[in-house]
């Protein structure tokens, strides 16, 4: 090939065009390719400027640089019939002379990228939790066939794809709570870090290995596996009380309740627990409405606050006080009040598999949706009412089949806040 000047811009353009469409291909980086030939159709759409009716500049530039490709062996011309050397009609790539047009480019081949890709994953695929090799699976597959690969894997940015494969990687077999960026520091010695590729790690995790998450909230999906914006305590308020290094921690000393973390509850001994009703709240202002009405009542009950979620380490509070009663033969049930909507539903079930607690549904029923109705909101749209009747086909939502012919009927559903429980209304655990 003859050695070629510095190329023009609307050059780099063509060639790049073009090399887009000859790896985009069917059969791409096989044997029995697509023969078809790659071609570019010089018309209006792709090239509005070259059919001026008043500035032929933009024709004789587009030519010019044609032509000189075409003489330096890349591309071939394809001319108007009786137009020769006056209106291109196609630009079809040499593909017998892509290595150097590769070359010329700086342009790394697409094969070369998508290999690199999968002696990445094969080389380090040991250091990724079994969790996630079925997706690594799919990755190495769609690089065989030279397919689009998932959203996390950038083929023209080495540096992201590693960390992004990486982070996706730790927070699967995190265990414990922290804090965004101290997670972000810990993964990449830089605070903001994970922020950049959050998204793409979080997509992929509900996409391809918990598909049970994707009506989450990224948020939420984070918490479970606990990476949250700042730490919480759990708050804890009745007559529980705990031991820890001979001290004693008493938890009614407070009706609106004391503040814990997880591993200090994991790491103390429960002295004694005096109640025969444990209620678990979702909403924070509905939590102290609640702790209000069981004083009015002159109730009795233990009381818990998770912080608006429940990871792994909150499920460890849960899961301690049940093992006690169960160790004491206590005669105690497990209450939960949620929104009466879709994301009130999944949370519920979501604890009751968790926890292997079977919680029972509080203000979470058709008399209090009715009670409530006026103060309802509208469901979003045809899909969120599709995923809400989708529920009626799971055995583990029976509790609500009844409540979801309800809430469609009268396109409403119920956030907590609404229902106020100081106004005189009865709470039955029938």
């Amino acid at each position: 090939m003859t050695k070629i000047r510095t190329l023009t811009k609307q050059q780099r353009s063509i060639l790049n065009r073009l090399i887009d469409k000859y790896e985009a291909k069917n059969g791409y980086g096989i044997e029995k390719k697509d023969s078809r030939r790659t071609m570019l159709t010089v018309n209006k759409k792709e090239y509005p400027d070259y059919f001026h009716v008043s500035d032929s500049a933009p024709r004789r530039e587009l030519n010019m640089d044609a032509i000189e490709l075409n003489c330096l062996g890349m591309v071939d011309l394809q001319w108007e019939e009786f137009s020769k050397g006056e209106i291109l009609d196609k630009i079809i790539l040499i593909e017998e002379n892509l290595y150097n047009i590769y070359a010329i480019l700086k342009r790394t081949p697409k094969i070369e990228k998508y290999n690199k890709i999968k002696y990445y994953i094969e080389e380090y695929r040991t250091k990724f939790p079994d969790i996630m090799q079925g997706f690594l699976d799919l990755i190495i597959e769609k690089t065989n066939h030279y397919q689009t690969l998932p959203g996390i894997i950038d083929i023209d940015d080495e540096k992201e794809t590693i960390d992004a494969l990486y982070g996706l990687a730790r927070l699967l077999e995190n265990g414990s709570e922290i804090s965004k960026r101290s997670w972000s520091i810990f993964l990449y010695k830089d605070s903001k870090r994970w922020e950049v590729i959050e998204k793409k790690i979080l997509h992929a995790l509900k996409k391809y290995i918990f598909p049970e998450f994707q009506d989450w909230e990224d948020k939420d999906v984070l918490a479970e596996f606990g990476v949250i914006n700042n730490p919480q305590l759990v708050t804890i308020s009745g007559p529980i009380t705990i031991k820890k290094n001979d001290r004693i921690l008493d938890f009614s000393i407070d009706k609106f309740g004391v503040g814990i973390h997880p591993i200090t509850f994991e790491k103390s001994d429960i002295v004694q627990i005096d109640v025969n009703s444990i209620v678990t709240i979702e909403n924070k202002t509905s939590y102290y409405d609640y702790l209000n009405y069981l004083e009015n009542e002159n109730r009795k009950e233990l009381v818990i606050y998770l912080g608006g979620y429940h990871n792994n380490d909150r499920r460890i509070i849960l899961k301690k006080i049940y093992d006690y009663i169960l160790g004491k033969h206590l005669d105690v049930t497990f209450f939960h009040w949620g929104d009466i909507d879709y994301g009130g539903f999944r949370i519920w079930s979501h604890l009751c598999n968790k926890t292997n607690i079977q919680f029972v549904p509080l203000f979470m029923d058709k008399n209090t949706f009715l009670k409530y109705l006026p103060d309802g909101k509208e469901l979003e749209g045809k899909s969120y009412r599709s995923k809400l009747e989708a529920l009626k086909d799971k055995s583990e939502f029976s509790p609500f089949y009844e409540l979801i012919d309800l809430m469609l009927t009268h396109n409403k559903k119920i956030e907590q806040e609404s229902i106020i429980l100081n106004g005189g209304m009865a709470i039955s655990f029938e």
